[in-house]
């Protein structure tokens, strides 16, 4: 909690739904988020509550809390498909930027490698053969997130 004390309580919940974007992103590439990949996603961000970097527990402990609900309003609320909707989520994740910018420089390096890992993570469940092996087309364009600017680039 101590390195995320530097942003609002509202920076802070724009933060804790970054996996939620990322995962409709990427698992919606196809224009379809079926619910095999909801269940993936949701798997892989409470998962990260025990696996990620130390510093990021608490972190991945409030995504948690949050994952489910944000994905579901993430599906009410936007297009249908993909063509209309990546730019809106491209948009709200580089919205993360300079809230990433406010962070301790080395916490904020973990937690982008961790977006990006977490992109990577959601490809692989929701593409390709058996959806384990491999990234569909449309998740490569997309997997990298390159909205998202490396904090000590």
């Amino acid at each position: 909690m101590e390195y995320l004390k530097v942003l609002s309580k509202e920076e802070r919940a724009t933060l804790y739904e970054a996996p939620s974007l990322i995962s409709y992103l990427i698992g919606g590439a196809d224009d379809n988020l079926d619910r095999k990949e909801r269940e993936t996603a949701v798997k892989i961000a409470n998962y990260r509550k025990f696996t990620s970097d130390a510093a990021l527990h608490f972190y991945y402990e409030q995504v948690g809390e949050v994952f489910q609900s944000k994905l579901d309003a993430l599906i009410d609320e936007l297009p249908g498909t993909a063509a209309e909707r990546t730019p809106i989520l491209t948009e709200r994740l580089a919205a993360l930027n300079p809230l990433l910018a406010k962070l301790d420089p080395e916490y904020s390096e973990i937690l982008y490698k961790s977006l990006k890992s977490f992109a990577a993570h959601v490809a692989k469940a929701s593409g390709g053969v058996l959806r384990f092996l491999s990234e569909s087309a449309e998740e490569k364009q997309l997997v990298n997130l390159d909205m998202l600017q490396d904090p000590l680039a």
